[in-house]
């Protein structure tokens, strides 16, 4: 089902031609995703909010909560990664820490 619902949000974006990054490991976690962000900003957050209906028609808020807190729980959440997903979901919420956002991107992840 989960492959369906990524080719159904696929199939929304607008394919171009995929563009080249430079990402500079030697940044700051959270400022290693600006340009990748920037360039791409309206279309992450479409699909962030296509995901976030596909969940709500199918998935109760507790339902999504746990799932969310689980993967927390459980996932190898290193420092370094946990500040770089901080850093896209600020980048996303125009440069305001967005918990929402952070969940949504470590879910989606």
């Amino acid at each position: 089902m989960m492959l369906r619902i990524m080719l159904a949000v696929l199939a929304m974006v607008r394919l171009e031609a995929m563009p080249t990054f430079h990402i500079n490991l030697d940044l700051p976690p959270a400022e290693r995703f600006h340009e990748v962000t920037a360039r791409f900003r309206e279309d992450q957050l479409a699909v962030l909010a296509q995901m976030k209906q596909v969940l709500k028609d199918n998935f109760t808020e507790d339902e999504v909560q746990q799932w969310v807190a689980a993967l927390k729980a459980h996932v190898p959440e290193e420092q370094e990664f946990k500040e770089e997903i901080v850093g896209i979901a600020k980048d996303l919420a125009n440069g305001h820490a967005s918990e929402e956002l952070y969940d949504q991107i470590l879910l989606f992840n």
